[in-house]
């Protein structure tokens, strides 16, 4: 009786690491400002949800880990949600977004600003 349900946790267990660490991503700040929010949605959503930046601010020269919990992702790919929108809230409130990304392909996200005022994305 306890072998079927050792078996089922296991198996829960590693079907749920087997999606981790899919959509995570490292944002490299190389604009010259501040960042103090960011946002990741699914292209669909309606909604940006919460900042996901994990820190306070996001200086420039600096980098974090956007992670995000491996149900929600499960949960996303289950759905077939496969393109993300990005959205970055400079400490002086200017917003730069980018929209349909494919976050299970991007490693890192290195954004910089050009002297025409716009904020690019690399990706890699």
């Amino acid at each position: 009786m306890k072998k079927p349900l050792l078996l089922i946790c296991f198996l829960a267990i590693f079907a749920a690491a087997s999606f981790a660490q899919i959509f995570d991503f490292t944002l490299v700040n190389k604009t010259g400002y501040t960042i103090d929010e960011v946002y990741c949605a699914p292209s669909q959503s309606d909604d940006w949800e919460e900042d996901v930046l994990g820190v306070d601010t996001l200086p420039n020269g600096s980098k974090v880990e956007i992670t995000f919990p491996p149900l929600y992702e499960k949960a996303l790919l289950i759905l077939g949600i496969d393109l993300y929108d990005l959205r970055c809230v400079y400490d002086d409130g200017e917003v730069a977004e980018w929209f349909g990304l494919k976050l299970e392909e991007i490693m890192q996200i290195t954004l910089t600003y050009s002297k025409d005022g716009t904020t690019y994305a690399e990706w890699k």
